[in-house]
């Protein structure tokens, strides 16, 4: 498979804030355009580490390495996974997994041409190494990552040309009002969970047919929400003196199904306490606990009301395998 890594000529102009504004809020009210995967553009500051370097195959090391055994494990993987995707024990059964089902087709803008493309190739090296389907060149954008400097500024302008964008009012309010380092916005559409033929969506596709009896009704949800785009917003202000790799191995973990970015994720090494921990607590790139985290959330059964708990028991057994 082959991924566009090549920075588009089109929309990259000198600093200015209007421009600046405008060219990305069009590029992400275009969904119907045919985009060549990425964009990058100047900005009118360039103080986010560049010290990235090229993307690197090991990716463990700058972590001190913790280790969990047991029922210590057991409980911190329970924790994890529950708290980091928004619902306890009680109630997880009542709220399915959002996924991806349809390739990533990325694009990037608001930062040099230079971190634009290095941002880029970090999220695309990090996804093909998780087996993350990505889109070939020209493909339609479906997940955007924008480098701002006034982010609530330029969500407005977003908002007040398609105010449904954000989830109608009360959505766009929260999303705008809430100043993180990363806001990420979930676009996700709910789909029956039977294919036509009557058939359950399994979690992982067969070459062959198969049977199966069909689940229990209570079993299984009738509908499941399907990621159909995401819109990430950086603040650049909030990430100076962060590596960009750090930033866009979050990014690449956090925009694969709607995660809580403020949960108290105790103290596993995860990319994903990278704004909630500081100094040697926070980590550096990607940990086998996300791996492991991406692995199961893209096995587990489609349809399961048991989505959560498949996925703390595959997270588990794989990393008390280590």
């Amino acid at each position: 498979m082959s991924f566009l890594v090549g920075i588009s000529p089109m929309l990259v102009q000198k600093p200015k804030v209007r421009a600046y504004r405008s060219a990305w809020i069009a590029a992400v009210l275009s969904l119907s355009s045919s985009l060549t995967g990425t964009y990058a553009q100047e900005s009118t500051r360039s103080a986010v580490s560049e010290s990235a370097g090229p993307p690197s195959a090991e990716t463990d090391t700058a972590l001190p390495q913790i280790t969990i055994t047991g029922k210590k494990l057991r409980q911190a993987v329970n924790n994890f996974v529950f708290k980091a995707m928004g619902h306890d024990f009680v109630h997880a059964e009542e709220h399915p997994v959002a996924r991806w089902r349809q390739p990533i087709c990325l694009l990037v803008g608001g930062l040099s041409e230079a971190k634009g493309q290095l941002l880029f190739d970090r999220l695309v090296y990090v996804w093909s190494s998780l087996s993350i389907p990505l889109s070939p060149p020209g493909c339609r954008a479906n997940f955007f990552v924008f480098v701002s400097e006034h982010p609530e500024a330029d969500l407005k302008a977003m908002w007040s040309q398609v105010n449904q964008m954000f989830g109608g009012a009360r959505g766009a309010k929260s999303f705008i009002d809430t100043p993180r380092p990363v806001r990420i916005w979930y676009n996700s559409k709910l789909t029956d969970a039977y294919n036509s033929d009557g058939g359950v969506y399994a979690g992982t596709p067969t070459i062959a047919p198969t049977y199966r009896p069909p689940p229990l009704p209570d079993l299984v949800f009738s509908s499941v929400p399907n990621i159909s785009s995401v819109i990430v917003v950086v603040d650049f202000n909030r990430v100076v003196g962060l590596d960009l790799r750090q930033v866009a191995d979050y990014i690449a973990v956090a925009g694969l199904t709607e995660l809580q970015p403020d949960a108290d994720l105790g103290d596993v090494p995860s990319i994903l306490r990278l704004f909630t921990t500081s100094g040697d607590a926070r980590p550096q790139s990607l940990t086998t606990w996300d791996k492991a985290l991406v692995k199961e959330l893209s096995t587990i059964d489609a349809v399961s009301r048991g989505q959560r708990a498949q996925i703390a028991n595959g997270m588990y057994r794989d990393l008390a395998a280590h």
